[in-house]
């Protein structure tokens, strides 16, 4: 225990301390090449690795002599505990800043991703009564009526925002009604077992093409070749239409361009010999 106590006064003064005011003087004005002095957990680091901690306390015999009692205590482990802890607590402060950041992020691209959806619908219904409205006028057929009243109304409401978004089974129906409504046959080939996630945007995609393929190409069928690679599905979309220009405007193809790549995708259009829309979408997608 002397060898250890001598041993604390070399680090701190250098030297022997005999007395409370020398022991104050060496805590006060430590050696600095032999101690590092902690201020937030006024502690003192020696060189060796070691820390410590020193208390003060005045004792009082029951002869009334005053002493002074300085305990030295090693809080080595502790003392390295708290930098630790200290650190980590750092950390989880910048990871909170960063976690609040991309929270404001996630709902700014929520609400992007929602106006982008609106937006494709508005065009899509728009441009499909459209084209529906053209086809009852030439056909001049009343039974067309209803459902050209129908899809006007449906294109209103969405205008109020009134309706909700179409999905699943209701979303493929809605791309077989409006092939039957606008003279289109659509024909499947090659592999469909896919997810259902991936089906939805598949049908999307088709509600643009069938529009597209009837207003700039006057097409009577739709050829939807389904495949599946290694890593990724694709679909080839190409028409019976007229062989179209080779500078090609995507027009509403841009937004759902834009879907497909969300999910991490690509989508190529190809009108050199015949138009045809190329869609790549990875097997791990992003939904």
């Amino acid at each position: 225990m002397n060898r250890k106590m001598y041993q604390i006064c070399q680090n701190l003064a250098g030297r022997d301390i005999q007395n409370i005011t020398e022991l104050e003087e060496a805590l006060g004005h430590p050696l600095k090449e032999n101690v590092f002095y902690d201020v937030d957990l006024k502690v003192y680091c020696f060189a060796d690795g070691s820390v410590w901690k020193f208390s003060e306390k005045e004792i009082i015999t029951t002869a009334g002599d005053h002493f002074f009692q300085v305990l030295a205590s090693e809080v080595s482990e502790l003392y390295r505990n708290k930098v630790l802890l200290k650190e980590e607590n750092q950390k989880l402060q910048e990871m909170s800043v960063a976690m609040k950041e991309l929270s404001k992020n996630v709902i700014t691209l929520t609400r992007e991703e929602e106006m982008l959806s609106m937006k494709m619908r508005v065009h899509d219904n728009l441009g499909y009564s459209v084209l529906a409205a053209q086809r009852m006028l030439l056909r001049e057929s009343e039974a067309d009526r209803d459902v050209f009243l129908s899809q006007w109304k449906q294109t209103l409401d969405l205008l109020n925002k009134d309706n909700e978004s179409v999905k699943g089974e209701q979303l493929h129906r809605q791309v077989q009604e409006r092939a039957e409504i606008l003279g289109v046959k659509i024909i499947y080939t090659g592999e469909q077992v896919w997810e259902s996630h991936i089906f939805e945007l598949m049908d999307i995609i088709l509600l643009e093409a069938l529009s597209n393929c009837v207003r700039h190409a006057g097409a009577s069928e739709l050829y939807v070749k389904c495949s599946s690679g290694e890593q990724e599905w694709i679909m080839v979309i190409t028409d019976n239409g007229q062989t179209t220009e080779k500078d090609v405007k995507e027009g509403g193809l841009s937004g759902i361009r834009k879907r497909v790549e969300q999910c991490g995708g690509t989508l190529r259009i190809c009108a050199e010999s015949k138009f045809s829309i190329i869609v790549k979408i990875p097997k791990e997608v992003r939904r």
